[in-house]
């Protein structure tokens, strides 16, 4: 006979199934939930906003917002109900599991609007900038947390308690978005989402816990005065409310922990020392007898202001560069070589002996944020692009090829991985981005890659 865990379990992987397909089976252009686009349309335009749609992009007054796969709600849709199923894991499948499954839908539209209203008007009080990717994922993943609590069962934990795991899992969560697609992305996520499922508020060793949050605090006030972007994701993991006392103490917590800090994926057989402490934590954790539940929470008045700073400090990362950062001057291209400006730092640029067919285009950071790679750049402003399998340094939207170079302190990087590692250090100019792009009619991939090395050579 088949025991309440299994049926537990076979649940959960059902639902994953139905997660990934609906993921792989959404068009292209997220319609599967663009419901959103003529709500806000219908809604401006009775407020008396002149909004319009252009096909690829919201006219809104003076802005125009680009329409995305992410803006149809999709990925909102994916994580709530896997969420929804995930909080709901140990409850019985009788018709209020079910008609929770079908509430998700209206919540994810719900969470999806506020979640463009938002983004909105951000970027009419910051106009002419945009928010950072980091930023932009954290407002969607803040809109979240109430729908999770809606779905969540009474467990006997308040509302305070299961509030903050929910904000806490949307920072790292918003953090990790768009690193996923740099190099050595996946295995930050695998670490991160691994370290994650440990995190649940305990009320055992309050003192210690206490004590080590002040020192957390603290750390994070330095991260953000340094600048040392890499460390954020490590500091929202080890968040001591959160984490397991015990696991201080395991050594593969220690090496799960480093695989979630770029710096080891890029030493010499880093990947395969992630892989290996990723098997150990999880070897370990099917082993290991689930916990017993836990006692009551006192939520005392030190117990309270904790939670209450720390969640606001959950924010820092994503913050702290307008907070705390020097500012650097934006590292501007040479002026003769300038063709025209095109807005959010760009510039267009011509280099003696480029072909008509190339177009090369340089960014220099906003906000002292460092770049991202070209692959997220793009997906953040509504493209799509993968790399070409024989080219891999060269990218394709399905028209152009695109191939891109860093300067950061007088050299040209050749690759986002050097880029990184040039950047890892504390209060790193963050550099000018460069985009070489082509038709994909006009020459081959390995063409265009050398072409565009020989041109960015005259650059630094």
């Amino acid at each position: 006979m088949s025991s309440p865990t299994q049926h537990q379990s076979i649940r959960l992987l059902l639902v994953a199934i139905a997660v990934g397909s609906l993921l792989s089976l959404s068009p292209s252009q997220g319609a599967f939930l663009d419901l959103t686009r003529p709500l806000l349309l219908a809604l401006f335009n009775a407020f008396g906003i002149p909004a319009t749609d252009s096909g690829e992009a919201l006219v809104i007054g003076r802005l125009n917002v680009p329409w995305t796969h992410d803006c149809s709600g999709i990925n909102l849709l994916v994580i709530l109900l896997a969420l929804t199923v995930w909080v709901n894991r140990t409850q019985p499948a009788g018709p209020r599991f079910w008609l929770l499954l079908a509430s998700v839908f209206p919540a994810a539209m719900v969470a999806n609007t506020l979640r463009v209203l938002s983004l909105l008007a951000y970027r009419h009080a910051a106009y002419p900038a945009v928010e950072s990717p980091q930023l932009h994922y954290f407002i969607g993943f803040v809109w979240l947390v109430p729908m999770i609590l809606l779905m969540a069962p009474r467990d006997g934990r308040t509302r305070l308690c299961r509030a903050f795991e929910s904000l806490h899992a949307a920072a790292i969560l918003a953090w990790l978005s768009p690193l996923i697609s740099s190099p050595g992305g996946p295995w930050l996520a695998a670490a991160a989402l691994l370290l994650l499922s440990k995190c649940r508020l305990a009320s055992d060793h309050l003192p210690l816990r206490l004590t080590l949050t002040s020192g957390w605090l603290v750390a994070g006030f330095a991260i953000g005065l340094l600048s040392i972007e890499s460390l954020w994701l490590v500091w929202l993991l080890v968040c001591p409310l959160l984490l397991p006392v015990r696991l201080f103490l395991r050594p593969d917590f220690w090496l799960v922990l480093a695989a979630a800090h770029p710096l080891l994926i890029m030493l010499p057989f880093g990947e395969y020392i992630a892989a290996s402490a990723l098997a150990w934590m999880l070897f370990r954790t099917f082993k290991t007898p689930p916990p017993s539940p836990d006692s009551p929470f006192p939520l005392t008045p030190a117990w309270r202001a904790a939670l209450t700073l720390t969640a606001l400090a959950l924010a820092l990362p994503f913050t702290a560069t307008s907070l705390f950062a020097t500012p650097h001057s934006p590292l501007l291209p040479p002026a003769h070589l300038v063709v025209q400006e095109i807005g959010a730092q760009g510039y267009e640029l011509r280099l003696p002996g480029q072909p008509d067919s190339i177009r090369l285009v340089w960014y220099a950071a906003q906000n002292n944020d460092r770049h991202h790679t070209v692959q997220v750049c793009l997906k953040y402003r509504g493209r799509d692009l993968v790399p070409v399998s024989d080219t891999p340094s060269v990218q394709s939207d399905g028209r152009h090829w695109l191939r891109e170079f860093f300067v950061q302190d007088g050299q040209l990087l050749l690759s986002y991985s050097d880029y990184a590692r040039r950047t890892l250090a504390p209060r790193s100019h963050p550099g000018a981005h460069l985009i070489f792009i082509a038709p994909m009619d006009a020459l081959t991939p390995a063409e265009f890659d050398l072409q565009t090395r020989s041109l960015a050579t005259q650059l630094p």
